[in-house]
């Protein structure tokens, strides 16, 4: 599992630096067809390849909590976030350097997830306190799992601590989803 799990991450990235070459692309060509717009999508290119996909005062908020592990799941990071949450955040000493390193890992975090119509907050703050609920999964429009979760308690609690390993993972893949649906149509 942690072998498929790796390889989906590592596809991930490749298909983030792929994303980025293609909007390149798009950029130079439409420079090189309209060069008066030129400053404009330089402009537009620099916030597209920057788009904050995860933001440091919801990782500072979720690091109050950080025994739990719950910034480390928000920024990507699940193994790391289990440990922490069976280890009371390496007794502590993790948590406290992890205050240190939060700006770090937004920007990994940036890099590494899909910017789109969902928004990656929302999304981990419905999971954090209505998880058990599935209000998260309503959020993702998948009405089926939600209403499953609502009614078994987050499908008896196996499904919502699934959610915190995958999360960042399924809205980044419905994001691509819908910006590939978007510039198809």
């Amino acid at each position: 599992m942690l072998k498929d799990w790796t390889a989906t991450k590592l596809a991930r990235k490749c298909t983030a630096a792929e994303n980025e070459l293609t909007f390149r692309a798009e950029a130079e060509m439409q420079t090189t067809m309209n060069p008066s717009s030129n400053s404009s999508l330089d402009e537009t290119l620099k916030t597209e390849i920057t788009a904050e996909t995860h933001s440091v005062p919801v990782g500072y908020l979720l690091w109050i909590f950080g025994f739990t592990g719950s910034h480390r799941f928000y920024y990507g990071r699940p193994i790391s976030g289990t440990i922490y949450f069976s280890t009371f955040g390496l007794f502590g000493i993790g948590w406290l350097i992890d205050a240190f390193l939060i700006p770090g890992m937004q920007n990994e975090a940036i890099t590494q997830y899909r910017k789109g119509p969902r928004d990656y907050t929302a999304g981990w703050v419905l999971l954090t306190f209505f998880g058990y609920l599935g209000f998260h999964r309503f959020y993702l429009g998948k009405w089926a799992s939600g209403l499953l979760y609502f009614f078994t308690f987050g499908l008896f609690t196996i499904g919502y601590m699934y959610d915190f390993w995958t999360l960042n993972d399924q809205i980044s893949d419905m994001n691509s989803d819908l910006n590939n649906d978007l510039s198809t149509s």
